[in-house]
């Protein structure tokens, strides 16, 4: 990843902080509720929302929510945010989503 991008998704992470998004980096998610996530990894943008409780089952498994928020192992940036939407899923988009 180069410099110019990696600088656009740290610009990306912080609009989103001053939204009252959490960065995963620096703030643990929470041990109950639902949250709802965006993580940058891959080459990917990864975004969903999960219950918390169990989420620790998916440490060791690529992609998953857990991986991705815990784990952090090659995620360029992550944020997150508690959330009253019970709906768990997924979905992947390119990063040209996010940095047009």
């Amino acid at each position: 990843m180069d410099n110019l991008t990696l600088h656009r998704l740290i610009q990306w992470r912080k609009r989103l902080e001053r939204k009252g998004w959490y960065n995963a980096a620096r703030f643990p998610v929470p041990r109950k509720g639902w949250i709802e996530y965006h993580a940058v990894w891959q080459g990917k943008l990864m975004s969903g929302r999960c219950p918390v409780i169990g989420m620790e089952e998916g440490f060791w498994e690529p992609g998953s929510p857990c991986y991705l928020l815990h784990r952090r192992q090659h995620v360029v940036v992550a944020v997150w945010r508690p959330t009253t939407i019970q709906r768990p899923g997924q979905i992947v988009r390119p990063l040209t989503h996010i940095l047009s």
